[in-house]
């Protein structure tokens, strides 16, 4: 089996428990596609843990490629612990890839409404390794996922995020601020 995850070498990605979550599964493989400061030290974790045949990092990734990976992967993890809405989420569901994610930011209601997205309960190698094994074990459909993603679309979203700015705008309009300081 082939996880994913993407985004930069940085600590609040939490790529280093997704490569110590690995390390307890036999027949998965990682690949994590990003760069960053942090490329020496997961290099180093993946040398010292011996995993050099079942984890591979990947830096130089276009991100018209990234599709082909998406396609390949069994599932992508995001272990971030903070994001807005990352888009690595909805472009892996967009391919039929499955994801395994931490509530940082704008996933909690994401993955709240997502049927074949799984919510991490938390964010340690443990509760990771647990989820992995979780959606190997009973993967969900690609098509499922498919439907999942379809009803995103930025036009919606952005439309969304409007409104919702121009009615605290006009919110804050009503407000008295004659009691403000210059």
């Amino acid at each position: 089996a082939l996880v994913i995850s993407v985004g930069n070498l940085v600590l609040s990605k939490g790529h280093e428990l997704v490569i110590e979550a690995v390390s307890g599964l036999q027949d998965v493989a990682l690949l994590i596609i990003g760069s960053g400061p942090l490329k020496n030290e997961l290099q180093a974790q993946i040398d010292a843990a011996d995993l050099q045949s079942r984890v591979t990092l990947l830096q130089e990734v276009r991100q018209e490629e990234l599709a082909d990976y998406y396609n390949a992967a069994d599932v992508l993890v995001l272990a971030s612990s903070t994001e807005g809405m990352p888009n690595v989420v909805l472009e892996s569901m967009a391919c039929g890839t499955p994801v395994i994610a931490t509530e940082a930011g704008g996933l909690k209601e994401f993955l709240e409404t997502a049927q074949t997205s799984t919510k991490l309960s938390g964010r340690t190698a443990e509760h990771i390794r647990q989820a992995i094994t979780a959606v190997l074990a009973a993967p969900p459909e690609r098509q499922a996922v498919l439907q999942d993603v379809a009803g995103f679309d930025w036009r919606q979203s952005s439309v969304r995020s409007c409104n919702m700015l121009r009615k605290i705008s006009q919110r804050n309009a009503a407000c008295d601020h004659g009691n403000l300081p210059d």
